[in-house]
């Protein structure tokens, strides 16, 4: 396999498995993992990880981020506070976009730090009997203190109008077929797995299997498939639907957080792929028509650089 294309497998994977975790904590309906926390629950909001360690370093180019929930705790390698406050407010499915976040400083984009932080005994053991949706809100809280105590950082939430893509059916009518396709994915049983379900089949080759036209907007939303906005849904179209869907996934596509500087990137693919808006019209029948709507920005009040361990 070329470097290209494990690049975007990788980038292919990681947000399939961020978009997986989002979901498993309950997201689906798009509220925020934290919410409880930052809506008053005080034995969530008081709780700080038990041990941290936040030390500047220099990657030379030469290091790889990497960002790890641990049993009891975070491992962060190369990481910088920008991927930090992307995962302590929801990752992928609730910071998309470069408008999700307001205020950050170029700094908290380039300044890369290693940070572990640890539970106490007593933390770690409650942790495990958690739910996976608390254990979401568990961690995500802890990341917001470790953030508020070591770097002095403030935020609040704010709606914002910004540019989004409305999902509608193109003149012609829509192109898939509905239902499972009985020749898609299979499951170790050898029998067509009911979805929804993507499967990426080379660069630039999707198959989707009993996907809805939310969860097709839902895909069009992540950064290596070229649309760069929120898509809503305009389709009118209720029914599951199963189709192949190949286009040039975007050069410089993020594996973190909008705007992130030193992320690894997946190089384009064949020029003759078409763009997403392409394909989308000429293989489904739907088409990306620009729109406007209202999303729930972070914005950051105040940050600043690490105090000493």
């Amino acid at each position: 396999m070329s470097d290209n294309a494990k690049a975007l497998t990788f980038a292919f994977a990681t947000i399939c498995i961020v978009m997986a975790a989002r979901l498993s904590f309950g997201q689906a309906d798009g509220t925020h993992p934290g919410a409880a926390a930052q809506s008053g629950d005080a034995s969530a909001a008081a709780m700080v990880f038990d041990v941290v360690s936040v030390k500047p370093i220099d990657t030379g180019g030469k290091r790889m981020p990497g960002f790890r929930y641990m049993p009891d705790g975070i491992q962060a390698d190369a990481t910088t506070v920008s991927t930090m406050v992307w995962n302590a407010y929801g990752g992928v499915m609730q910071l998309p976009t470069d408008d999700s976040v307001i205020g950050l400083p170029d700094w908290t984009k380039t300044d890369y730090y290693d940070v572990e932080a640890k539970m106490s005994a007593e933390q770690t053991a409650e942790f495990a009997k958690l739910s996976m949706d608390e254990k979401g809100q568990r961690m995500e809280a802890l990341l917001r203190s470790l953030l508020a105590d070591r770097f002095k950082m403030k935020a609040h939430r704010e709606l914002k109008q910004v540019p989004d893509y409305e999902l509608v059916v193109a003149k012609g009518g829509p192109k898939m077929k509905e239902g499972i396709d009985p020749n898609g994915p299979k499951d170790k049983d050898g029998k067509p797995m009911s979805g929804p379900l993507t499967v990426m089949r080379g660069i630039g080759s999707f198959q989707l299997q009993g996907e809805t036209m939310r969860d097709l907007a839902t895909f069009l939303e992540q950064p290596f498939v070229g649309a760069g906005r929120i898509v809503k849904d305009k389709t009118g179209l209720t029914e599951k639907y199963s189709f192949t869907l190949s286009f040039a996934p975007v050069q410089g596509a993020r594996l973190g957080p909008p705007g992130e500087v030193g992320a690894p990137t997946p190089a384009a693919a064949d020029d003759s792929l078409p763009s997403i808006f392409t394909a989308v019209q000429e293989q489904l029948g739907l088409k990306l028509q620009p729109g406007t709507g209202m999303i729930d920005t972070l914005v950051i009040d105040h940050v600043e650089r690490p105090s000493e361990n």
